[in-house]
């Protein structure tokens, strides 16, 4: 017989792929659009350096090209990276694969990484996103555990 209990916990560790799949879809739909459509914020910039961005790039054109191109080339690198997660999300972790499990850890390690670099930028509000990233991601293959690795 089935109790509640068991039947809500697979439940959610049944649906727990959702979370890293909108994670994903999420974070790489938003860092193409920075990367290529609204442009750079350059406030970080501002932030990290005291120099006005406008100041700074009208002094040195082409090294703040360079910049610009190296924070869209870094947005595409991440969405990339993210859109490759939901995508393994969507196929091996909705079926309860464990190279999946393993291979989504990325996620927390990377969001946690950024999170590191933005705080040590005093960049807070990015590094609250990351973390907060992280956290999420973390919940999303800690809930799902006994899918993948039942007990003997």
């Amino acid at each position: 017989m089935t109790t509640a209990k068991s039947t809500n916990e697979k439940a959610y560790q049944k649906r727990a792929w959702l979370i890293p799949l909108v994670l994903g879809v999420l974070i790489g739909l938003m860092s193409l659009l920075i990367a290529g459509f609204a442009g750079v914020d350059m406030s970080e910039f501002e932030a990290s350096t005291g120099a006005i961005w406008s100041a700074f790039s009208d002094a040195q054109p082409e090294v703040a090209e360079y910049i610009i191109r190296l924070e869209r080339l870094a947005g595409v690198g991440f969405a990339g990276f993210a859109l490759i997660g939901a995508a393994i999300a969507w196929t091996g972790y909705r079926r309860g694969e464990p190279w999946a499990w393993y291979a989504l850890w990325l996620f927390p390690i990377i969001f946690g990484l950024a999170a590191v670099v933005f705080f040590a930028a005093e960049a807070t509000g990015l590094g609250l996103y990351y973390g907060g990233a992280a956290v999420i991601a973390m919940v999303g293959l800690l809930l799902p555990y006994r899918r993948f690795f039942p007990k003997q």
